[in-house]
C-alpha cells in the first residue's frame, strides 16, 4: 500500500497498485492505481457494493471485442475513474463490436454510480447500434462528469422509456 493523494477523496488515502495485464479490480472495494496497461479478455464487472477508485495513472485500459468495458450491473456499487498522471495519458478504449446490441459501451450503468474525474474515455472505433456509447445510464443510477474527455460516440435516448419501459441514456 502507498499513501498518495487522492483528489476524489480531497485527503491521502492508501492506495494499492494494480499489476494484472488482464483484468482489473471488480470486487474489492478500495483504491487502486495501474502499474501497467491492461488488455481485458471480457468486461468488468463490478460486485454489489464494490467501492473502486480507479486511478488510470497515464496507462491504457483496452476493452475485450463485443463487450462492454466496465459493468456497473450490481445494486450499490460505484466506479470513479481518475489519472494522476501528469500529462493524462491514460485512457479506456472500447472494444471492437460485432455484435449490434449493448456492446461497444465504456461503462454501462444499471445498478450505482459513475464518477469521472479523469482520463479518456474513447468510443471512436466502435460501430454498433449504440455507436460507441461512453457511457450508458439506465433508470435510478447516477454519472456525473468533473472532468476527462469522451472521444467518439453518440448521444441517445432508450425509446422504450416512452412506452413506460426500462428507460436509459447514452453519452
Amino acid at each position: 500500500l502507498e499513501l498518495r493523494y487522492c483528489a476524489h477523496c480531497e485527503k491521502d488515502v492508501a492506495w494499492s497498485a494494480w499489476n494484472n495485464t488482464k483484468d482489473l479490480p471488480k470486487t474489492d472495494s478500495g483504491h487502486f492505481y495501474l502499474t501497467c496497461d491492461v488488455t481485458l479478455k471480457g468486461q468488468v464487472t463490478m460486485a454489489a457494493d464494490a467501492k473502486i477508485i480507479l486511478d488510470l495513472n497515464g496507462h491504457t485500459v483496452q476493452g475485450a471485442a463485443d463487450s462492454r468495458v466496465f459493468s456497473l450491473h450490481n445494486e450499490g456499487c460505484y466506479l470513479a475513474l481518475l489519472d494522476s498522471s501528469t500529462n493524462q495519458t491514460g485512457k479506456v478504449i472500447a472494444g471492437a463490436a460485432t455484435d449490434i446490441i449493448h456492446e461497444g459501451i465504456g461503462v454501462w450503468v444499471r445498478y450505482g454510480t459513475f464518477d469521472m474525474y479523469g482520463g479518456t474515455l474513447d468510443v471512436s472505433k466502435v460501430t454498433s447500434i449504440h455507436h460507441g456509447t461512453a457511457v450508458y445510464v439506465r433508470t435510478k443510477t447516477e454519472f456525473n462528469m468533473y472532468g476527462g474527455t469522451i472521444i467518439g460516440g453518440t448521444t441517445h435516448k432508450n425509446p422504450s422509456a416512452d412506452k413506460g419501459g426500462k428507460g436509459g441514456a447514452g453519452f
